[in-house]
């Protein structure tokens, strides 16, 4: 799959891979924690459609992946991205 996005600085964008048939990025949220700009990503396919997300840092242009919260059960997680302050450490 492709994503679009539209990116400001376009000399130096910041671009993050994954497999495509995870579907990496279909959920995308950047937020900040003190002085730590993070990017939350989901991969909602990966991990036979169980789904995982990402912290991708901008400094470092790299990325882990998050422990899973709850159930693992929970199918097609990283759906879409909302991250609590006290969740992502």
């Amino acid at each position: 799959s492709l994503s679009e996005a539209f990116n400001i600085d376009t000399e130096h964008p910041l671009r993050f891979n994954g497999k495509p048939d995870d579907f990496f990025g279909y959920s995308v949220y950047q937020t900040e924690f003190g002085n730590r700009k993070q990017i939350i990503v989901g991969a909602p396919l990966q991990a036979n459609l169980r789904g995982e997300i990402y912290s991708c840092t901008a400094d470092l242009q790299s990325c882990k992946q998050l422990q899973r919260p709850g159930s693992e059960s929970v199918r097609f997680f990283g759906m879409s991205a909302a991250v609590s302050s006290a969740a992502v450490t």
